[in-house]
């Protein structure tokens, strides 16, 4: 027999009376789930600087930044950017020319390891 947690709530028919029945197993198991669930940390770290333009980013500044450069990717059908950059760094610095071929680099390598 299947344990159920009854709500009586009145009425004249019985599916008014008993509403939400669900299995003993089913009610533990969303219990349970209730307490594993946790909260992601969140760690802030100092802002990184950029000795060359001597500019400090945020890592929020920095996060904004690479999901921008990714969704322009995407939008040009670039799939891997650090390759598309590597082979095509003058034409990057057209439209970015105080920027360096090493600081794209670096800048899409760090992307990498922090947008999925």
């Amino acid at each position: 027999m299947k344990k159920v947690e009854v709500k009586p709530r009145g009425g004249k028919n019985i599916k008014d009376t008993y509403q939400n029945l669900k299995p003993w197993r089913m009610q533990l198991i969303e219990a349970q789930a209730k307490l594993t669930t946790t909260s992601p940390a969140v760690i802030t770290l100092e802002p990184i600087y950029d000795k060359t333009s001597g500019v400090f980013y945020s890592q929020e500044e920095l996060l904004k930044l690479c999901m921008e450069t990714k969704s322009i990717a995407r939008q040009f059908g670039i799939k891997d950017v650090s390759t598309f950059a590597s082979n095509n760094c003058g034409f990057i610095r057209l439209y970015y020319p105080n920027v360096t071929c090493q600081q794209i680099n670096v800048f899409l390598q760090y992307c990498e390891n922090i947008v999925h």
